[in-house]
């Protein structure tokens, strides 16, 4: 389950530096 989480906050955080940059 922690993993799981983590990983879906890693994917937003890269996602919004790109979306921004």
């Amino acid at each position: 389950m922690s993993e799981c989480n983590q990983g879906g906050q890693r994917r937003a955080k890269t996602l919004s530096g790109e979306s921004n940059r």
